[in-house]
């Protein structure tokens, strides 16, 4: 957040630099009555403050947004316009000067106003996750598929869930991303199979990298398989990122399972103790929405019993989950990673055998479809 509180300043130091210019020129220069050009600058400075903040700062553009970014300057431009008046009008001091006192006034406001109620990110919103993922498509993208990284989703994730049991198959990988390790290891099985995910740029990779896949861009909650249903679904890293609707999903992969189909989901969990700084983590980063958040695993269970039995459940990952598979979200040069992975990928399985699950990151639950 402080780094948009940043690049709010910039932005507002900007519109005021036009303010102040304006202001000066028309009405200090010309003695144009600032009751005529006062609202058509102010309406002016509403595109251009919304391309900036929309490009710069929040990273978040939709139709939605541009209509409340509307009402918010509508509001504050308002606001602006009738303390600036009385600020005029009570003191004799030059209009650019009291342009300054107005904008350094109701800054923090504004700013307040633009995190939490204008680009503030929708929890469900397809749009701003399409807009999310699109945009970090291409870094996500590098730092899931070095060759550490695919080692370690071998190993360490695509070892537990897939089994000969997957051979000749309808299968459904949901939120997939833009495939990796585990995307190729169904690839490469005499399957039929499916990928899907919401972001136009995920889909364009998946294709790019796995020529001939069947791969839809499509909201899981929107998509039609016209009637046919799945052996098996799997969800790697998917499900956390709709959370607050997760109950919703899981409805909807149940319609698209046959009876007694399998769902394989991979999730960070909530009983971690790592959660507590993923909380902090998910709230300030960027590259996150505000419906990401890690899986409480009794509470999927429990609040969906009456439409999958639990077939396994074990949980994975401590250190090499975080500085290898996640190493992106931390920013980690792959020349560093280069150093540390190879022993981290050896450690974890040991890890894995001897530590509670409070001590791992994530989790893997198999489901039957009642």
């Amino acid at each position: 957040m402080f780094k948009q509180m940043l690049s709010t300043l910039n932005v507002n130091l900007i519109n005021l630099a036009l303010r102040l210019l304006f202001t000066f020129i028309l009405g200090d220069v010309f003695k144009i009555d600032f009751e005529i050009y006062y609202p058509l600058l102010l309406t002016l400075l509403i595109y251009i403050g919304y391309l900036l903040h929309a490009k710069y700062t929040f990273k978040s553009s939709s139709k939605t947004i541009l209509l409340k970014y509307v009402i918010h300057l509508i509001f504050f431009n308002i606001l602006d316009y009738f303390f600036f008046v009385y600020i005029n009008q009570n003191f004799e001091i030059l209009e650019a000067f009291a342009t300054f006192i107005v904008t350094c006034t109701l800054w923090i406001f504004r700013f307040l106003s633009l995190k939490f109620l204008v680009f503030n990110k929708d929890i469900n919103s397809d749009e701003n996750s399409r807009n999310l993922y699109n945009r970090i498509a291409n870094n996500y993208d590098s730092f899931h598929n070095d060759k550490f990284s695919q080692k370690y989703y071998k190993e360490i994730i695509s070892n537990n869930i897939i089994t000969d049991d997957f051979d000749k198959k309808k299968i459904l990988e949901a939120m997939c991303g833009g495939g990796n390790q585990f995307t190729k290891s169904l690839y490469e099985l005499e399957t039929d199979l499916t990928v899907l995910d919401v972001s136009d740029k995920f889909i364009n990779l998946v294709q790019e990298k796995f020529p001939g896949i069947n791969a839809v861009r499509s909201s899981l909650l929107d998509f039609n398989n016209e009637n046919e249903r799945f052996d098996i679904i799997c969800i790697i890293g998917g499900l956390h990122e709709v959370h607050p609707n997760i109950d919703d999903f899981m409805q909807k992969l149940h319609t698209l399972l046959k009876t007694n189909g399998k769902l394989y989901v991979m999730e960070p969990h909530s009983s971690s103790l790592f959660n507590i700084p993923r909380i902090l983590w998910y709230k300030f980063d960027n590259n996150f929405n505000n419906n990401e958040g890690a899986v409480s695993v009794s509470k999927l269970i429990k609040n969906n019993s009456d439409i999958f039995k639990v077939r396994n459940l074990k949980y994975y990952g401590f250190i090499g989950y975080l500085f290898v598979m996640q190493s992106g979200n931390f920013r980690i040069p792959i020349q560093l990673k280069k150093i540390y992975s190879p022993l981290l990928i050896k450690l974890e399985p040991i890890f894995n055998k001897i530590l509670p699950k409070y001590f791992k990151t994530f989790f893997i639950l198999e489901l039957e479809s009642k």
